[in-house]
């Protein structure tokens, strides 16, 4: 149960942090920094895929679809 608990306060560590990339992301992008914008998530993406998480891959695969739009 204590590893659930733990697990799960992983999970929204990452959402918070995805949430951060996404921010920055957009706010790059409003100020006409498109390559800086994919830059920031890149970041992100190398530190979620050491944790191999599905739910944090979903998140920054839809943040893309949006800065890419």
């Amino acid at each position: 149960m204590e590893e659930e608990l733990l697990n799960e306060k992983n999970i929204i560590f990452y959402h918070k942090q995805a949430l951060f990339f996404y921010l920055k992301g957009k706010l790059l992008l409003a100020l006409g920094e498109k390559e800086k914008s994919h830059s920031t998530l890149e970041k992100g993406l190398r530190l979620f895929d050491k944790e191999q998480n599905q739910e944090v891959e979903k998140t920054i695969s839809n943040i893309y679809e949006v800065l890419d739009d």
